[in-house]
């Protein structure tokens, strides 16, 4: 969040009765006392849904942290709409809020643009699906249709261009590259893979810090892991020197600082991994 804790959302299993019985599902929090810190319990958050049958439908939870201390949740509820629940600066949690839409697919992405608002964005079967605030602090809606490509059902790629404005990283249905779709659209030609991408704005890897750049992170034709510096023509995919393959899709962490960028993944023997990749001029 903004005062430097990790907070960590999940979706687990609240009870499973068995015996063909429903089980129940709910979202659920993680939060850290203080930066650096121990963390406190598991404490659950609920679903947006009443019922339990819809609440055993709910998708797996995306969030952000915004500035004024706040965080804001969100899921895919039961009937393929968004909605979401804020833990606001005093670290107490509103009541879950349906913000409307139709026919998104689960795997969320939420971030904020350079003037510090709140966007959400999720594949659906026509094009890609918006939220947004208008202003920062302001009420999240859904915005008018994109009129993007369709996606191929997988979780965006997306994150603020070194210009300042907002990109978004996927593959259509048929497509094995992704194209990055801003202010104009154009092919990366060499990330050829398949599945969800991830996507941060870092310092360049020429070391200027004042120089920013795209970083990319999804899995090669083959499974195995892949990050890519840059979108240009002459960017280029770096691999783990173990060959490292995830089960899903791994998770990106970037900063400026000494932490720089790792790739945390969990293996098919359920063995987890961290990856930090090393830039080279060419990537």
């Amino acid at each position: 969040d903004s005062a430097g804790r990790q907070v960590l959302f999940a979706l687990r299993f609240a009870a499973l009765a068995g015996q063909g019985a429903g089980d129940l599902r709910e979202i659920v929090v993680l939060e850290q006392r203080r930066p650096d810190g121990p963390f406190r319990a598991w404490t659950g958050l609920g679903t947006p849904e009443t019922d339990p049958e819809h609440g055993r439908r709910v998708g797996c939870p995306a969030a952000v942290a915004t500035p004024d201390g706040r965080v804001h949740l969100f899921v895919r509820t039961a009937d393929k709409g968004l909605a979401t629940r804020v833990r606001d600066a005093k670290g107490h949690w509103g009541p879950w809020q349906r913000l409307g839409g139709a026919e998104i697919q689960d795997g969320l992405t939420a971030l904020l643009d350079a003037e510090g608002q709140v966007h959400v964005l999720a594949p659906g079967r026509d094009t890609v699906h918006h939220w947004a605030q208008e202003w920062a602090g302001g009420p999240v809606a859904l915005r008018p249709p994109s009129g993007l490509p369709r996606p191929g059902g997988d979780q965006l790629g997306a994150a603020v261009a070194p210009d300042g404005t907002l990109a978004l990283i996927y593959r259509t249905p048929t497509a094995t590259v992704p194209a990055v779709h801003g202010e104009t659209t154009l092919t990366v030609r060499h990330f050829e893979g398949y599945g969800a991408i991830a996507a941060h704005t870092v310092a360049e890897p020429s070391g200027r810090r004042e120089a920013k750049t795209l970083l990319l992170v999804g899995r090669d034709l083959g499974g195995e892991v892949q990050v890519q510096y840059g979108t240009g023509p002459d960017a280029k995919p770096l691999r783990s020197p173990g060959h490292l393959t995830p089960v899903g899709a791994p998770a990106l962490l970037a900063d400026d600082g000494h932490q720089g960028v790792c790739v945390v993944g969990l293996s098919p023997d359920a063995t987890p991994w961290i990856w930090r990749p090393r830039p080279t001029s060419r990537a």
